[in-house]
C-alpha cells in the first residue's frame, strides 16, 4: 500500500518549510502554502538559489498567523488577516501575479535578520494565478510556488538516491509538500491520477531540479551534492528530474497515514527517465558508527574524509550514523565490521584503518604515495 508519510508547506517563498499531520487542500494548493514571499527593492523575487541564508529563516504556524524565527534576530509573527492594501504586479519566473506589500516593519525585520534589503509580499484571495495550461485544465491556480501546487516525492526514491551518495541527505532538500511510502523508487514519475482522501491529484510535470537541493537547510551551506550524483542516472532532457509536480481538482484535507491511490499511469516519453546501471551497486559502502555521547564526531568526521579520499574509486561511499548504543564505535565495510572499539580494545591508527579497508574492497592493490603521505 502507498500511503502518506510527511506532509510539508512552506508559508514563505525559499524560507523553511513545516511539518504537518494535517493539511487543507484549497484551490491554489495546501493552506497557506507560499502565500507570501520576499521580493527585491526592485520587486523581483528572491530565493535561496541566490541568498542561501533564507535556509536560516524557520517557521511555524499559529493560531492567528505565521512565526518567523532566527537565531540571531528572535522572532516575528506574521498574521493571516494582514490590512488591505494596493495590488500590485508581480513576476514569478515568466509569469506575471498580483500580490500586495504586507509591512515597512516586517521589512526592516526580515532585511536586518537576512542582511540584505527585502520586502514581503501577500496573495490575496482574489488574485489568481494560473498554472501552465500546457499541462493542467483552465481554471487551475497555484499561489507564489515555482510553478504548480503540488510537489510528490516517494521516500524509496530518497533512500535509493542516499545508497548512491557519499553522505545521505533529508527529504528537506527536495521541499515536497507530499511525501509518501510504499513502491518502487521514482514510481511517482509515471503517476498520472492519484486519489488521497477522496481527492483527486494528477501529474502534470517532473519537477527539474535546480541548485537549491545543495544548501544545507540547518546551515545554509552549498555543496556540489545531490546534483552531481541525481545528474549521473536522473538526466532528462539536459535536465535533473527528482519528483513529480502535481495539480488537482477538489478540495479537502489530507493527512499523514492516508492512502495514496493509483488510479492511471503516464506512458508519454516527458515522464520517463531511461534508467541507468548503477555501477556504484556493487561496491562496498563504509559506514562508521560512533556514539554522539563520547565527543567522538570530530575523529569520525575525520575518518570518513580520509577514507572516502582514499578509496573513491573503490566504494559506494562513506556513511556516517551515530550509535543508540553508549560507547560504541564501530567500522564496517559491508556487512563485515572491521573494527570495534569494545571488541578490540583501542582505536586504529588511519594508516591501520586504511590497510585493513584496501584489504577488503581491493586486496590486490598496495596503498598509493599520496595514500601514504597522508597517514
Amino acid at each position: 500500500m502507498l500511503q502518506v508519510s510527511e506532509l510539508y508547506i512552506y508559508p514563505i517563498k525559499s524560507l523553511g518549510g513545516i511539518a504537518v499531520q494535517n493539511a487543507e487542500v484549497t484551490r491554489r494548493g495546501l493552506q497557506h502554502d507560499r502565500r507570501w514571499m520576499l521580493v527585491n527593492e526592485h520587486g523581483h523575487f528572491i530565493t535561496q538559489r541566490e541568498f542561501p541564508q533564507m535556509a536560516l529563516l524557520k517557521a511555524s504556524i499559529q493560531s492567528d498567523g505565521i512565526t518567523v524565527h532566527h537565531q540571531s534576530s528572535g522572532s516575528l509573527l506574521i498574521p493571516f488577516n494582514c490590512e488591505r492594501k494596493p495590488l500590485q504586479q508581480f513576476a514569478v519566473w515568466e509569469d506575471t501575479c498580483f500580490g500586495q506589500y504586507v509591512s515597512e516593519e516586517f521589512d526592516e525585520w526580515l532585511s536586518e535578520a537576512l542582511n540584505m534589503k527585502c520586502r514581503l509580499i501577500y496573495m490575496p484571495d482574489d488574485s489568481e494565478r494560473e498554472v501552465d495550461q500546457r499541462y493542467a485544465k483552465p481554471g487551475m491556480i497555484t499561489s507564489f510556488a515555482d510553478a504548480y501546487p503540488f510537489l510528490l516525492i516517494g521516500q524509496a526514491s530518497l533512500n535509493d538516491l542516499n545508497k548512491r551518495m557519499p553522505l545521505p541527505l533529508p527529504m528537506n532538500r527536495f521541499r515536497p509538500n507530499i511525501v509518501f511510502t510504499g513502491g518502487e523508487a521514482y514510481s511517482e514519475d509515471l503517476m498520472n491520477q492519484i486519489t488521497i482522501a477522496g481527492i483527486t491529484f494528477y501529474g502534470a510535470k517532473l519537477c527539474a531540479r535546480c541548485v537549491l537541493t545543495t544548501i544545507d537547510q540547518q546551515t545554509a551551506i552549498k555543496a556540489k551534492e545531490p546534483l552531481k550524483t541525481l545528474a549521473s542516472y536522473r538526466m532528462k532532457n539536459n535536465k535533473i528530474m527528482f519528483g513529480q509536480n502535481l495539480v488537482h481538482e477538489n478540495t479537502g484535507v489530507i493527512s499523514v497515514g492516508d492512502e495514496l491511490q493509483v488510479l492511471s499511469t503516464h506512458a508519454e516519453d516527458r515522464f520517463i527517465v531511461a534508467k541507468k546501471t548503477n555501477h556504484n551497486s556493487m561496491k562496498p559502502t563504509i559506514i562508521i558508527e560512533y556514539c554522539p555521547k563520547c565527543n567522538w564526531m570530530m575523529r569520525a568526521a575525520y575518518m570518513a574524509q580520509e577514507l572516502l579520499t582514499t578509496f573513491t574509486d573503490d566504494v559506494n561511499g562513506v556513511t556516517l550514523k551515530p550509535s543508540e548504543v553508549s560507547g560504541r564505535y564501530t567500522i564496517s565495510v559491508g556487512e563485515e565490521t572491521l573494527f570495534d572499539r569494545k571488541r578490540d580494545g583501542h582505536f586504529p591508527e588511519i594508516k591501520e584503518l586504511k590497510q585493513a579497508v584496501r584489504d577488503k574492497v581491493n586486496p590486490g592493490k598496495s596503498l598509493g604515495h599520496s595514500d601514504r603521505h597522508t597517514l
